[in-house]
């Protein structure tokens, strides 16, 4: 793997702020089981969070998956919100060859989309607050 530097254009400093997610590019030579070089092979975007358990991946990309199947992704992809950030949650499949997708998992990774406005967040926290004080009382 080949390290070019770093790059925060997408999210500008937000991202960099962010110590719960890498989002990377991959380049990697695929070889043959003897080692000569088949083809050079370039992943434009993947990621993974940082500090998470491996379970947790698994339980996202798990569920992720069986929404895929049921036809419940648009674009191979999801949208959430965790710790005040958002993310976008991309799950690819394999491609059949007729072009339809596959049963098997390719990929799953998370691409920071920013945070989460302070005014939203509390508007969130207050009307979870209100709502659950309606339900005890």
């Amino acid at each position: 793997m080949n390290y070019w530097g770093y790059q925060y254009d997408s999210q500008g400093k937000e991202g960099a702020k962010n110590p719960r997610i890498v989002t990377l590019q991959i380049e990697w030579n695929y070889a043959d089981k003897q080692g000569n070089p088949i083809a050079k092979l370039f992943k434009e975007e993947s990621g993974l969070f940082v500090g998470t358990s491996p379970e947790c991946e698994i339980a996202m990309g798990t569920v992720m998956y069986y929404e895929s199947l049921c036809g419940m992704l648009k674009e191979d992809s999801q949208r959430t919100t965790l710790d005040d950030a958002n993310y976008k949650l991309v799950l690819l499949r394999n491609t059949e060859r007729d072009g339809s997708k596959g049963v098997y998992i390719r990929s799953f990774f998370p691409i920071f989309m920013g945070n989460v406005p302070r005014v939203l967040r509390t508007e969130v926290c207050t009307s979870v607050l209100t709502t659950n004080l309606r339900k005890i009382g």
